[in-house]
């Protein structure tokens, strides 16, 4: 016979022990949950700033022309890769700057100027701003100046236009009206401005007078020719002097900042090609200096044939230890007799870099394994330069070398290269 109230018995006991187990569990789930609610959330990690970023602006030859690009880098890579860059534009009426750590780059055919940000742990470049151009009437090429963070300027003085902006509001602030280029008495090319400085406070202005167009009448005695521009008043006024025949599109630079009016390669095609008195020439390779308040030097010059027999005047270099330091062809070269031919001198003349004291008038050869080299900028302390090798024929560039000066003036290490292209602009942006 089944005893029914052991039965009982043992039933309730397994109800309780259900329940106990039950309450257990809830008590350990709510528990699980009371450690969820109240763990901490890690904070999100920052990414780690890069300790510095090179700004390096570039063009390259294309099928349909010279394509820029600019890339940043924490440090400047041995080469080039297109690939990570950013294409800014096509063609001669594009460039690329950089003022107070941000990059800015023009777009002559649409006239816009772009400011870029550079994110400082990624390197990543971004347009923060677009500025048009356009109801200013100035388009074309532009290479501009900054005088302050608020205060930068574009000039085309083949129109008498002026154009101060604001790189800070990204806003056009005053259309200026000035002197156009004067008159020459025939047409010449290039005869335009480029590249602008700031000395004394001014603006100022090499202005590059090539060759006139058709050959082979000449009959411009009155000299180099530089425009200075006065931010405060806003008056420009063009000076000239009859001891330099020209200048090019940029001034030679000086270890210590000077700024020196140096000659340019079209003043050597005028005496062999040219009909002229060379008795009242102004003298085709002497070089001249800017002086603090933004004008020629008057006490100031030094005549390159006096101490050289130079026939063709190629390139400057930039003036290093009061040495004047330039690319030149000496009197074995023979000129071609058609003027259309003057350019066979690339490819034919016997090319020397020299140094020459500017006091002492010693000449020195300045050689290196790179050839030519031009003084490109100034970063924390080093001296950064670029040599180009160009297709004497097309005068397409084969590759452009980034170097650094060492301690001595021809003393040069390579930190990259470029295949097809050129380097245009090197800054350190922090």
């Amino acid at each position: 016979m089944i005893n029914m109230t052991s039965k009982l018995k043992t039933s309730r006991e397994w109800s309780w022990l259900a329940i106990l187990l039950i309450g257990m569990l809830s008590i350990v789930i709510t528990s699980c949950g009371d450690d969820d609610d109240n763990a901490v959330t890690p904070e999100p990690v920052e990414p780690e700033e890069a300790s510095q970023a090179f700004l390096l602006g570039y063009r390259t030859n294309t099928p349909n022309g010279q394509v820029y690009y600019m890339s940043t880098h924490e440090n400047i890579p041995n080469s080039i890769d297109i690939s990570q860059a950013v294409e800014i534009g096509l063609g001669g009426n594009t460039s690329i700057t950089s003022f107070n750590g941000q990059p800015y780059s023009w777009n002559g055919d649409a006239a816009t100027m772009t400011q870029w940000s550079i994110d400082k742990s990624t390197l990543e470049l971004t347009v923060e701003g677009i500025l048009s151009f356009g109801s200013t009437g100035y388009s074309g090429e532009a290479f501009p100046i900054f005088i302050s963070e608020t205060q930068a300027y574009v000039t085309r003085l083949t129109e008498g236009l002026v154009v101060e902006w604001n790189p800070s509001t990204m806003e056009i602030t005053e259309v200026i009206n000035v002197p156009t280029l004067p008159d020459l008495g025939v047409e010449y090319s290039p005869y335009t401005d480029v590249v602008k400085y700031e000395a004394g406070g001014k603006i100022v202005m090499p202005i590059w007078i090539g060759t006139p167009r058709q050959c082979c009448d000449f009959d411009n005695y009155d000299g180099a020719m530089i425009a200075v521009f006065d931010p405060a008043t806003k008056i420009l006024e063009y000076k000239r002097d009859n001891r330099l025949l020209s200048t090019g599109p940029e001034f030679a630079r000086s270890d210590n900042g000077d700024l020196y009016v140096s000659p340019v390669r079209e003043n050597s095609f005028i005496e062999p090609y040219f009909n002229v008195d060379t008795t009242q020439l102004a003298k085709p390779f002497n070089l001249l200096r800017i002086d603090q308040s933004g004008n020629i030097d008057p006490t100031f010059e030094f005549d390159i044939a006096e101490v050289l027999p130079i026939t063709f005047f190629r390139a400057a270099s930039g003036v290093f230890n009061n040495k004047f330091i330039f690319t030149y062809a000496d009197d074995t070269w023979q000129w071609p007799d058609a003027y259309d031919d003057r350019f066979q001198v690339f490819g034919g003349a016997e090319f020397q870099t020299v140094a020459v004291d500017l006091t002492t008038g010693e000449v020195e050869s300045f050689s290196t394994e790179f050839g030519s080299v031009n003084y490109r900028a100034t970063l924390a302390g080093t001296d950064y330069f670029v040599s180009t090798n160009f297709d004497p024929n097309t005068f397409e560039v084969n590759e452009s070398k980034l170097l650094v000066q060492g301690s001595l003036v021809d003393d040069f290490t390579e930190v990259s290269s470029i295949q097809a292209g050129q380097f245009v602009h090197i800054d350190k942006l922090f």
